[in-house]
């Protein structure tokens, strides 16, 4: 077994350089082919966890009613993250895993997609610090209290919001599972209570202002920050030139893709002609 999914990517990389002009085979590729070799199919090999020690990731799709119609999150991630900078992708994306002491006590909470998801929703979308290295110091609920995620947890409560799993997929580059899940907002007051600085003050919220994994956070001006956000409506044909292998993280395109497709499902929405010239084998 690998110990690194991305070492598998990098390899793949590597070898696609050195040979960019020559016939390529899975000869070239001896970390990739050991782990395939542990099963009968690459088929059996992707559902027992691809050959590899791999964590699982976790994207999740932000639909928001927003001047009465639905708009979609995604940004381009920023230049200082290890992995995929300058490419897009929805937001939040994240690795499942705890971040405080893992205890038993805490794993039993942080062993929870939900939880993680509401994490990464208050840091990136609100920059909402997250702990790290606590040693027990800090109780995994430590964010529960946050006024950004009480509201959310209302509307969800209320029926103005819902969170929904859409799909599993893996990345073919190295093999990581990915959970892709659909938040799907309804309620427009989400957006106009947390879109700029003094009215969600006055709410006691935090503004929409996406952390600095995001490559806009570099160029940050005196406007709002949501404005200079790469959100568009779901019906813009942009996102079928953003969902390219050449400009997107590959497990964003299926999360957008399907995420885009559960939303106008569940709004008993027509699919917009961008997001029906996709096709999904199964």
């Amino acid at each position: 077994m690998v110990c690194s999914a991305g070492y598998l990517e990098y390899e793949l990389l590597a070898a696609l350089r050195e040979r960019a002009d020559q016939p390529f085979s899975l000869e070239m590729l001896p970390v990739r082919q050991r782990a395939l070799a542990l099963h009968p199919t690459p088929g059996a090999c992707l559902r027992a966890g691809g050959g590899v020690d791999a964590a699982i990731a976790i994207s999740t799709l932000v639909v928001y009613k927003r001047e009465a119609e639905y708009w979609i999150m995604c940004e381009v991630r920023s230049k200082k993250v290890a992995e995929y900078g300058d490419l897009y992708h929805i937001i939040p994306s994240f690795i499942f895993q705890p971040v405080v002491a893992p205890n038993p006590r805490n794993l039993k909470v942080e062993w929870s997609i939900r939880h993680n998801i509401y994490r990464e929703y208050l840091e990136e979308l609100f920059s909402v610090s997250e702990v790290q290295h606590s040693e027990g110091a800090v109780d995994p609920r430590y964010f529960y209290a946050h006024p950004n995620l009480r509201y959310l947890q209302r509307l969800l409560g209320a029926g103005g919001a819902t969170l929904s799993g859409v799909a599993f997929i893996f990345n073919l580059l190295n093999h990581r599972p990915e959970l892709c899940t659909l938040l799907l907002i309804t309620d427009e007051a989400w957006y106009e209570d947390q879109r700029l600085f003094r009215p969600a003050a006055a709410g006691a919220l935090n503004h929409l202002n996406l952390n600095d994994e995001f490559m806009d956070h570099e160029h940050r001006s005196d406007r709002p920050h949501v404005e200079s956000v790469t959100t568009l409506p779901l019906s813009d044909d942009r996102w079928a030139q953003i969902a390219r292998p050449w400009l997107m993280v590959p497990p964003g395109a299926p999360a957008l893709i399907l995420g885009a497709r559960e939303a106008c499902r569940r709004l008993g929405l027509a699919k917009p002609a961008w997001l029906a010239r996709f096709t999904v084998d199964r």
